[in-house]
């Protein structure tokens, strides 16, 4: 018999980290949402073609020209580059810029150390589309030039190409909703092959209450857990449980309604108080006086056997 949880999981079976890879290997113990980390972004291993499909707009020469802040440019020629780590080395060669992926991997970025009082300035030369097509042209005054954002609709983004390219190790994860039930989903499947298959698989699973989704940032896998959802009364928001307790009080107040205007239990009733004014009370006083004798009476009781077991507990200490 399973028996509720209260957490929300998903964990990694076998040696594979499919679950890791996709963000989602956690445990939610308060709520009932599971937010993934940030897996749409580019990084080293992120191929041009999956930024541009058909890939870059190349010159013969040279492609895009940098230009820093002292009026130095730089010419990059990207014909032998098909990763955005390949560009990176390219910039980074260059003695007064260096280049790399912003903080929340959605973009490239320019950084100049040189110094002086233009602009940095990326362009396309020659013909070539490369700086548009990688969010790069433009120019800024300060010390860094961010790129528009590359990363495009997380659900088409095939699973091989998550987190900037490192991909999901295909392998087992089991699923585990609020209520104890488990459901294990084999990514061995390749007919999971986007982001937008795996929501879909997850929300045809049978054997727990759990919807899937993506982030509202796109950039994260989001898993909801149905299960025991609560009752909407007058916009509030009750559980399963408040529910039946309600049930159980209103029944309650009716049963004792119902029973106490019923003749025969009325007429008990009226002759239990009957009864009860008969009784004679005891004054404030005498409670206080028969409290404090019960009271003393404790006390000398204790210190009486605390003494006996004392004194006892020494002789056999010292006989044995």
């Amino acid at each position: 018999m399973l028996l509720p949880t209260d957490t929300l999981s998903v964990e990694d079976l076998g040696e594979t980290t499919a679950a890791l890879d996709l963000g989602i290997l956690m445990t939610v113990e308060t709520g009932r949402e599971l937010r993934g980390s940030d897996i749409n972004n580019i990084g080293d291993d992120t191929l041009f073609t999956w930024i541009v499909p058909g890939g870059l707009t190349l010159a013969a020469g040279p492609d895009i020209r940098i230009t820093a802040k002292d009026g130095k440019s730089f010419d990059l020629d990207l014909d032998d580059a098909v990763a955005v780590g390949e560009l990176v080395e390219l910039i980074n060669a260059k003695t007064s810029v260096e280049g790399g992926v912003s903080g929340d991997g959605d973009s490239l970025v320019i950084v100049d150390s040189a110094g002086g009082d233009g602009e940095v300035k990326v362009e396309s030369i020659g013909g070539s589309q490369a700086a548009e097509q990688l969010g790069l042209v433009g120019s800024s005054g300060g010390t860094q030039l961010v790129g528009k954002r590359l990363v495009g609709d997380l659900g088409s983004v095939p699973l091989e190409r998550l987190d900037g390219g490192r991909g999901v190790d295909r392998g087992m994860i089991s699923i585990s909703d609020r209520r104890g039930r488990e459901e294990v989903l084999d990514l061995t499947d390749r007919s999971i092959g986007t982001v937008g298959d795996l929501v879909a698989e997850i929300n045809s699973l049978d054997n727990v209450e759990v919807s899937a989704g993506i982030s509202a940032e796109n950039d994260a896998i989001i898993l909801f857990d149905t299960s025991g959802l609560p009752f909407r009364v007058f916009g509030k928001e009750f559980l399963a449980a408040h529910v039946v307790a309600a049930s159980i009080l209103v029944a309650s107040v009716v049963g004792v309604y119902i029973l106490v205007n019923r003749p025969r239990v009325a007429g008990f009733l009226v002759e239990v108080e009957g009864e009860l004014r008969k009784v004679s009370w005891p004054t404030r006083r005498e409670v206080w006086g028969s409290t404090l004798v019960v009271l003393i009476l404790m006390l000398v009781l204790s210190a009486y056997i605390f003494l006996v077991d004392f004194v006892l507990a020494n002789i056999f200490r010292g006989l044995f």
